[in-house]
């Protein structure tokens, strides 16, 4: 198991980055928040790791911390229906102390505003993830970052969600949905919010 890799960030996106490590190039997928936390490339970083095997194929994800890394292991080794870009769109929609709070408080309707996470599979957080970790009562909310340019932010954040496995036309809407409801959204938040208030399939 590569419990880390340290490397050369070569480029990134709000889903995935490429770090290059003695020469190799590894893309990984990554979460909106551990995106968040990278520094723009290039530059050296080191994240988390966590190897994926699908039937199409090995993929990596990556993290910022380990605590972001163990709630993914978390959501895809004990929640039915969880898959990892299902897992990705919920770390990206909540922060570990929000998705603690959510599933202590047993916050159904919250959790199912997350795309991919239904009535059933709210239902499943709670049951399986409470007393899996510290139960916390938070406030929810987000860290406002710099504004961007507007076009820009609209452009990444759809690319954003394409990458996660959204058709055209429900990243086109969502990020719609996600701009009338915050006006003044930066990427990070247009995606955050994006993520929050679509529901439907599960990309995975």
């Amino acid at each position: 198991m590569i419990g880390y890799l340290r490397g050369q960030l070569v480029r990134s996106s709000p889903a995935k980055v490429c770090l290059e490590v003695q020469g190799l190039g590894f893309e990984l997928f990554v979460s909106l928040s551990s995106y968040q936390k990278l520094p723009p490339p290039p530059a050296e970083v080191q994240l988390f790791t966590r190897i994926q095997v699908q039937e199409k194929g090995i993929e990596l994800y990556g993290f910022a911390g380990e605590e972001e890394r163990a709630l993914f292991s978390l959501l895809v080794d004990h929640v039915p229906g969880i898959g990892p870009r299902t897992a990705l769109s919920v770390l990206g929609a909540a922060a570990p102390e929000e998705l603690r709070g959510a599933v202590a408080r047993g916050d159904h309707a919250w959790l199912s505003r997350i795309k991919g996470v239904g009535k059933k599979t709210a239902e499943r957080l709670i049951v399986e993830l409470r007393g899996r970790f510290p139960e916390v009562d938070v406030e929810l909310g987000t860290v406002r970052q710099p504004l961007a340019d507007d076009d820009a932010v609209g452009k990444d954040a759809r690319l954003a969600l394409l990458a996660l496995g959204y058709r055209e036309a429900e990243a086109e809407k969502a990020v719609g949905q996600a701009r009338e409801r915050v006006p003044s959204a930066t990427v990070e938040e247009l995606i955050r919010e994006a993520l929050r208030g679509s529901g439907g399939r599960a990309a995975r």
